[in-house]
């Protein structure tokens, strides 16, 4: 490969990165699903996914908040995490 192909290539790839019509939508259906699947959620996993991810709070944190152990801390984030997952899983496949 030489310098000119190189250069064509990185313009390629920067190319690449523009959001299209379609990245877009599939970004505001992505985030649609998080905010229903956290919304759908139980009160402790929502109050413990919300803290972390949305006030990025540390499990130390949360767990003072929410007086638990941390140990029950991580498992809330873990459900939560995995109750979201399943929700998203159709968007991406």
């Amino acid at each position: 490969m030489d310098i000119e192909d190189a250069e064509h290539m990185e313009s390629a790839i920067s190319f690449k990165e523009f959001d299209t019509p379609e990245a877009s939508m599939l970004t505001s259906e992505i985030e649609s699903t998080v905010y229903q699947a956290i919304k759908e959620l139980p009160e402790d996993l929502k109050t413990a996914i919300t803290l972390r991810e949305l006030e990025g709070m540390t499990y130390d944190e949360i767990a003072v908040v929410m007086e638990c152990p941390i140990g029950t801390v991580r498992s809330r984030i873990f459900r939560a995490r995995e109750t979201i997952d399943k929700h998203l899983k159709p968007l991406l496949d």
